[in-house]
């Protein structure tokens, strides 16, 4: 027998207002979190996504940029973290859900290994 879950109940995800942002991550900062903003357009100063190791502890949060115009410099000087999607070259061509799609899955691969291969929602 077949069952759809939807990765919302496998995974504590936020969605936060723009207007609300800086606010925010300055509270999940004094939260001990580590912030990862997702820009595409900062890819000089970006680490490379499969190379980053998130911290150990799960408390992450991913700040994902505007295709067109990146993480405004505000919230970007509060990352701890400027993550770069993979990519050849200068083309930019990964649209920003799926970049968001694979650090998701880069902080869950992470999370199992370190588990011992347990499921990420344990």
């Amino acid at each position: 027998r077949c069952i759809s879950v939807a990765a919302s109940a496998l995974l504590q995800m936020e969605e936060v207002p723009v207007a609300g942002l800086l606010g925010y991550l300055l509270e999940r900062k004094r939260e001990g979190y580590w912030i990862a903003g997702l820009d595409q357009l900062c890819s000089a100063d970006a680490l490379p996504l499969a190379s980053t190791e998130f911290p150990a502890d799960g408390k992450v949060v991913l700040l994902c940029g505007d295709e067109y115009r990146g993480i405004p410099v505000p919230l970007l000087s509060v990352c701890d973290a400027i993550l770069g999607p993979p990519h050849r070259g200068n083309s930019r061509a990964l649209q920003q859900h799926i970049f968001a799609g694979l650090a998701v899955w880069e902080y869950a691969k992470q999370r199992i290994v370190r588990d011992g291969g347990a499921s990420v929602a344990e």
